[in-house]
């Protein structure tokens, strides 16, 4: 599986069909030439070393796969009309199709959708052609390799693509087919349907939490502790990023999954005195977060981190994780107390706080900040998307409304809270109480009273 943009971030129904199995009795054998690598030698191999063996085992399956993909359904070509061939791979194929229906034309395709290549195929159809662009997202893998191939067969066909032809960066999509295309076509210029101009501005949106998320008191608090003591927060992958984006602006680094603690580790020991503050969600802190905690603590890093639990893995669909109590068929299971698992591991302390209620939460940041060593707060609350289903939401629903005489047009509700239920506009700030929830943060958050 390649899993570039469209994979990753795609969904869709599965209709499954009835599982099948073997008959056979679960049974593990034992077999310590296949399964333990160290490099021993192999006495039924003329004691060639355990490795060598391994390797040679798995370029043989080369071989073998090599057959399978040329027999595959998954590659196949469709006969069209022009003298240059177009190799489509995954999403690719499907921004080709749509551009021959825009344009009513039928091109030759080479689909692509294994790897290895179908060696025999691949040199079969790029015969017929002087050119070849492949279409494939992100890296140009699949036109290096088909290069590569018919270099070695002695082909003199030209072979473009991701590599210059087409853009290096960005996603493919039907605009960039059209005019890829109409490179090559000139005449075809004249099929391009015109893009429609809009004549409105359209706002830039930027990622937020939802109204009601815990995290947005957390973030609030962090930020005003972080602001008043000059620290750098380092931030990592899940729904609280979006702390990094307008108005709060607080994350000054997120780079990739679990990233966080070991960041600020970096930047502690870069000889800085600014406070260093790492904030993870649950999930990322039990998927890749653990090991650069254990490392923080092992080598004594003045830090403070902020655990995110909202008991799920929100940001991609709710899925349980080890924090969770039940597994992904809903069966009850132990769930792992991050505050006890990093006081074991020898935190210097590790705090509860309930991210609603940001007065404890700024007493918990400004204690751990002062602290030597690795302190953990955990701020604990369920997501919101999913307490609301079940009641079991972390604050007293409360009705708040805003005295415009006494908004004096602060913004701090906007810029250091964010939430999306509050507006502002000719100076002023309001409330919008068709999305409020009634979670009540705000009225802390104005110290203006404006808001009751």
């Amino acid at each position: 599986m390649r899993p570039v943009m469209r994979v990753c971030h795609a969904r869709s129904q599965v209709t499954l069909e009835e599982i099948t199995t073997t008959g056979k009795e679960p049974f593990f054998e034992d077999d310590r030439s296949r399964f333990i690598m160290s490099a021993v030698r192999e006495p039924k191999a003329g004691g060639v070393l355990r490795p060598v063996l391994r390797h040679k085992w798995l370029n043989e399956k080369q071989t073998e796969l090599l057959q399978i993909m040329a027999d595959s359904p998954f590659n196949h070509v469709e006969e069209g009309e022009g003298n240059i061939g177009l190799v489509t791979c995954g999403i690719g194929y499907a921004y080709v199709k749509e551009v021959e229906e825009i344009l009513g034309k039928k091109f030759p395709i080479l689909k692509l959708g294994t790897l290895p290549l179908p060696k025999d195929k691949v040199v079969k159809f790029a015969g017929k052609f002087d050119k070849l662009v492949v279409y494939e997202d992100s890296e140009a893998v699949v036109e290096g390799l088909i290069k590569e191939l018919l270099y070695d067969e002695g082909s003199k066909v030209e072979v473009v693509g991701r590599s210059g032809f087409l853009p290096k960066e960005g996603e493919l999509s039907t605009t960039v087919v059209l005019k890829s295309l109409a490179a090559l076509y000139p005449e075809l210029e004249k099929l391009i349907p015109e893009t429609v101009s809009l004549d409105i501005n359209i706002p830039i949106r930027t990622r937020t939490q939802c109204i009601g998320c815990s995290y947005r008191g957390l973030l609030h608090a962090l930020k005003l502790v972080a602001r008043k003591t000059h620290g750098v927060v380092a931030g990592d992958i899940g729904c609280y990023d979006a702390g990094s984006f307008l108005p709060l602006e607080l994350q000054s680094t997120i780079y990739c999954m679990g990233s966080s603690i070991p960041v600020a580790t970096g930047i502690a020991y870069s000889g800085s005195k600014q406070p260093v503050f790492a904030i993870i969600g649950d999930s990322t802190f039990f998927h890749n977060g653990v090991l650069g905690l254990l490392n923080a603590i092992h080598n004594a890093v003045d830090m403070v981190v902020i655990v995110c639990d909202n008991r799920t893995t929100a940001m991609t669909g709710f899925q349980p994780h080890p924090g969770s109590d039940t597994d992904i068929g809903g069966k009850p299971v132990i769930a792992i107390d991050i505050a006890k698992l990093v006081t074991a591991a020898g935190a210097t302390s590790a705090r509860v706080v309930n991210p609603y209620d940001i007065p404890e939460v700024m007493e918990a940041l400004n204690k751990a900040a002062k602290e030597k060593g690795v302190s953990v707060i955990v701020a604990s609350s369920p997501c919101y998307l999913l307490a609301r289903r079940t009641g079991d939401i972390c604050f007293t629903p409360r009705k708040v409304s805003l005295d415009p005489d006494r908004c004096d047009g602060c913004k701090i509700c906007i810029d250091y809270f964010g939430c999306p239920a509050i507006r502002f506009a000719d100076g002023k700030a309001t409330i919008d109480q068709a999305t409020c929830v009634e979670c009540g943060m705000c009225v802390y958050v104005c110290k203006r009273g404006a808001i009751t």
